[in-house]
């Protein structure tokens, strides 16, 4: 068994499986690199991320040291102002880093005891400031194969989110090669107290580097808290001939 591993922001990214081309050629390959906000760094294939845990203890309301395992944020935050256009991160050029797993800044947040997931947020808590934030989590896609050697990533989960999402991006990287493409758009609905479900699919480049982004708008134009959760219950890809 050999992977491949590269670092985002300090966490161990662990690759995909070499895997035999006729595996390579089945009609959906299952992908556990997709974890859930609020857990430990993942591990190697192919436990990945079944083998993290809760982030525990967790910050304070309003941030602190302790870090989501394999969640990032775009720095410097917020982007633009709370009535600009969003981002597209698929051409911006940002930085990221660690995202902080903290206390719930709102009462009104949904904050389920599933075992499952917790709030991510930027630091500031219930201060934040208007205006959009960037979440990224990264993912290594399967070698390429005879064909076009290209995938479809496919994800279904479910989100909660303050205020409220505006787009699920996606994109992969490899030998100067990129691919970006979305798996949902969202209307500006604040989202915090109920799961909102997504799924969609994008392609991906074979042996490359995978992406997935939330963006999501604080309104404004006042201080107010802003944060992200997020289940999957589905990832795998299939490819593309």
């Amino acid at each position: 068994m050999c992977h491949r591993s590269i670092y985002l922001s300090g966490a161990l990214l662990c690759g995909a499986l070499c895997l035999s081309p006729a595996s390579l050629r089945a009609q959906k390959i299952e992908t556990l690199q997709l974890c859930n906000t609020g857990r430990t760094a993942k591990a190697l294939p192919p436990d990945a991320c079944l083998a993290t845990e809760l982030v525990s203890p967790i910050n304070s309301e309003g941030g602190g040291p302790i870090v989501d395992g394999n969640w990032d944020i775009a720095v410097p935050y917020p982007y633009g102002s709370y009535n600009s256009a969003p981002p597209d991160p698929c051409i911006e050029d940002f930085g990221y880093l660690p995202v902080p797993v903290s206390a719930v800044s709102s009462a009104a947040w949904l904050n389920p005891d599933d075992g499952k997931s917790q709030w991510i947020e930027p630091a500031g808590g219930p201060s934040n400031l208007p205006g959009w934030y960037v979440y990224v989590t990264a993912f290594a896609v399967p070698p390429a194969f005879d064909g076009s050697g290209d995938y479809t990533l496919n994800v279904s989960g479910k989100f909660l989110v303050d205020d409220s999402p505006d787009t699920i991006y996606v994109s992969s990287h490899s030998a100067g090669l990129s691919t970006c493409g979305t798996i949902g758009t969202f209307s500006g609905t604040s989202l915090w107290a109920a799961w909102t479900p997504f799924q969609g699919s994008a392609t991906v480049g074979g042996s490359s580097i995978g992406f997935l982004y939330f963006v999501v708008h604080n309104t404004g134009p006042d201080l107010n808290p802003t944060g992200l959760r997020v289940e999957f219950t589905s990832t795998y890809f299939t490819p593309i001939y």
